[in-house]
């Protein structure tokens, strides 16, 4: 029982910092799934779809989406960043990765055109669907 209230207390210290929407553990004898509060501004950022921007003024716009839960970095240990705004980049390119409890997954632009925006400080958490760059195609 002692380890089972550990467990949740951890579960909730990672939900918290990591700003994460759901957390679930499951042994042997424990199962437990931790929701945390969705604010109005992360429940407008989490998206199933690319979105394309419908102002007539942006309508050569796509967002890349996360595809993946953990901490967004586009600048390498060494300092030099993988991506910049203004850049140049194509389908495939990598455009940084994302570190989930010391694993990190590579993530890939879905379009070529040229970085107008990018969304999320370097080293920022960030859930599925959040977009993480703008993209004039």
């Amino acid at each position: 029982m002692r380890g089972d209230i550990k467990a949740v207390e951890e579960l909730m210290k990672v939900l918290q910092e990591q700003k994460l929407t759901e957390i679930s553990y499951e042994d042997s004898n424990f199962k437990v799934t931790i929701k945390g509060p969705l604010t109005a501004a992360v429940k407008k950022e989490i998206v199933k779809e690319t979105k394309i921007i419908e102002n007539k003024e942006a309508v050569d716009f796509k967002e890349v989406l996360s595809d993946h839960i953990g901490r967004y970095f586009y600048v390498k240990k060494n300092g030099e960043p993988v991506i910049e705004v203004g850049q140049k980049i194509k389908a495939g390119q990598e455009i940084g990765y994302v570190s989930t409890v010391g694993v990190n997954t590579t993530i890939t632009s879905s379009y070529s055109g040229i970085i107008e925006e990018i969304y999320i400080e370097n080293g920022n958490p960030v859930d599925y669907g959040r977009p993480l760059l703008k993209i004039k195609i």
